[in-house]
């Protein structure tokens, strides 16, 4: 639960509140805001004058700011203002080419605000858009290019909102602490370290456990939170250390996050949670061993750390995956283990486990030249595709290149969009599961006019496996974005030390939520996104990016429907709608979808109970409330609740 207010609290947990009542699934009728017909003249006369007064705006605003010493980045704020009534199309207003971003949205009940960055000289795309619309322009072919939709429902509203950009600092990126010497990296480390605490090994402790190739636990930042018998191999024969050094990467990222903000700034940093590692290759990627063995190497990967210590919370990641042996997402033998591990089909659901794992990645350098189109045709790779793992995928922030001998070079993904190395399932068919379940920052990848490549500076720090040699190396794609995604499940875990698995795993989804820019990247901008649009969406990016304070602490029409959001094991979805609308709905219904036991009868398991977790956040973005306490004041029952 959310609202405009900075006061936390703990989520509320309901215990023995439902009843079983037969279910009817109603017919629904779903109108579409009607758009009003102005005088395009008036209109559009209107429309220009107000850009040609914004000029005025932006050539002081580039005055200021190039006295204040900046020569990049220069530009205004404009706002749009929607008619009552009418959303406003707002994703048509950003033009990545031209650097013109969309900041932010914000609606009342009746309209909606768009504040739009427009870089210096740029002002011009909206002068153009206005003459098509004055001159209601088509194509060759005789299609609408006037782009009336937007214009339209656009009040005689543009406004400035400053005439200075922001002036910040530049942030660092994880190519200045990799390319320093040794000797300096001891330096900002050691500054880190007298900064950080790290929890001890004690029974209430949530544990990270990584299957991957082992550890280095040698390492400075990872010897505090990494006990000697918690390394384990599944061979014994193997030793438990990392001779590849993808399984150490994974480790600083799972137990610190990237460390380039942490190493440049000054803040305390607390790590409540702890490290397990089990040896599954001797070596990163598919090589190693033979795919068709994997999935019993995972099990019995799992179960080294739960012999040696059975009753502590954990949850396992994974980065290995496979490209041989996926099919367009149907199960396979590895993906099977995985989803009878979660379930912990052997005891009966008794002990389910969370696991987070790998979507796979795009590796091809040319194949992100192609991006997006590269990543549709290169699905999730084995065995990402397993219904009650966690799958993430990337997305990326990382557009920043400060190589020195790049600057021919640019980022290949914008800010906030899909990373160039996150595989999808939009090949799949139903009723495969919408894969990847969220995203997480997984870095991203440039190009020049000839090639494309991967760099330092796009990609995420972490901590090195030889440490005796260099302390810091960079990591991206899938696997970085599953580190961070077991390390936020810790932190929830850490939290909620009595939430079930299956419960942490809805909260990260439930928290999820797609940017601006995958938005104005793969839904359509002149038309209202149907629920079609938005399972591709799904497909690319799962439900987006999650949020660790909403899934940490509580402070709509459904969007997918249910078409899309009933394939898989995670169902989730979001209504919009009005409070007293929402107010007017007394239930919540649970009911079972179509599950594997429909075409597997002889295993006799559709009459068992299955377990569920549900997880249901309230919004409302812009309205004063205690929301909190109002919902506090209602529940009649005992909750688990501590201020």
């Amino acid at each position: 639960m959310a609202n405009g207010t900075q006061e936390r609290h703990r989520h509320f947990i309901l215990d023995g509140v439902t009843d079983v009542e037969p279910y009817r699934s109603p017919a629904l009728s779903v109108g579409r805001p009607v758009i009003p017909e102005l005088d395009r003249q008036q209109h559009g006369t209107t429309l220009q004058a107000q850009i040609g007064e914004l000029h005025q705006h932006a050539d002081v605003a580039r005055d200021v700011q190039q006295s204040a010493g900046l020569d990049d980045g220069l530009g205004i704020q404009i706002e749009f203002e929607s008619f009552p009534g009418i959303e406003l199309a707002f994703e048509s207003l950003a033009r990545d080419r031209s650097g013109i971003e969309l900041l932010n949205v914000r609606s009342t009940a009746d309209r909606t605000w768009a504040t739009v960055f427009v870089p210096d000289g740029k002002l011009v795309h909206f002068e153009k858009l206005i003459q098509d619309y004055l001159e209601e322009r088509r194509d060759s072919i005789g299609r609408a290019r006037d782009h009336k939709r937007l214009v339209n429902a656009i009040r005689r509203s543009m406004l400035t909102l400053n005439s200075i950009a922001e002036l910040r600092r530049a942030k660092e990126t994880a190519e200045f602490f990799d390319s320093m010497e040794p000797a300096e990296q001891r330096e900002w480390l050691d500054d880190l370290l007298r900064r950080t605490s790290f929890a001890e090994d004690a029974q209430d402790v949530a544990y990270v456990c990584l299957l991957d190739t082992g550890v280095t636990r040698g390492h400075p930042l990872l010897v505090q939170a990494l006990a000697r018998n918690d390394l384990h191999a599944v061979e014994p024969a193997w030793p438990v250390g990392d001779d590849d050094g993808h399984g150490t990467a994974m480790a600083g990222l799972a137990l610190a996050g990237d460390l380039t903000d942490l190493l440049a700034g000054t803040a305390r940093l607390a790590i409540e949670h702890r490290l397990e590692s089990v040896k599954l290759l001797r070596g990163s990627g598919s090589g190693g061993n033979d795919p068709h063995h994997h999935g019993y190497l995972t099990i019995q990967a799992v179960a080294r750390p739960e012999i040696t210590a059975s009753s502590r919370r954990r949850v396992f990641m994974m980065a290995v995956t496979a490209r041989d042996n996926r099919d367009r997402g149907r199960p396979s033998a590895w993906s099977a283990a995985l989803d009878a591990l979660a379930a912990d089909s052997d005891e009966y659901g008794a002990r389910p486990r969370l696991l987070v794992v790998a979507a796979g990645n795009v590796s091809d350098p040319a194949a992100w030249s192609n991006y997006p189109d590269s990543n549709e045709t290169d699905g999730v790779h084995d065995p990402a595709q397993a219904w009650n793992a966690l799958t993430v995928g990337a997305c990326t922030e990382h557009v920043r290149i400060t190589e020195p001998d790049a600057d021919d070079y640019q980022p290949i993904a914008p800010r906030g969009g899909l990373s160039p190395f996150s595989t999808t399932s939009v090949t799949w068919k139903s009723p495969r599961p919408l894969k990847p379940d969220v995203v997480l920052e997984g870095g991203n990848a440039a190009q020049d006019s000839l090639s494309a490549s991967w760099m330092p500076s796009l990609s995420l720090l972490t901590t090195n496996y030889r440490p005796e040699n260099r302390l810091f190396t960079t990591a991206n794609a899938t696997s970085a974005a599953a580190a961070l995604a077991a390390r936020m499940s810790a932190q929830i875990m850490t939290s909620y030390p009595d939430l079930w698995p299956e419960t942490i795993r809805d909260l990260i989804v439930q928290t999820a939520e797609w940017t601006d820019a995958m938005k104005r990247s793969f839904l359509p901008a002149r038309q209202q996104p149907s629920k079609k649009d938005y399972q591709r969406l799904v497909q690319r990016c799962g439900f987006g990016v999650p949020n660790l304070d909403r899934a940490l602490w509580s402070a709509a029409k459904w969007t997918i429907g249910v078409q899309a959001r009933h394939r898989g094991s995670l169902h989730s979805d979001t209504w919009t709608g009005t409070a007293a609308d929402l107010a007017s709905r007394a239930v919540i219904a649970v009911y079972p979808a179509m599950g594997w036991w429909k075409s597997r009868p002889a295993l006799e398991r559709y009459n068992r109970a299955a377990r569920y977790a549900l997880v249901v956040s309230i919004k409302a973005p812009g309205v004063d409330v205690d929301l909190y306490t109002e919902v506090a004041n209602r529940i009649r029952t005992a909750v688990a609740v501590k201020p």
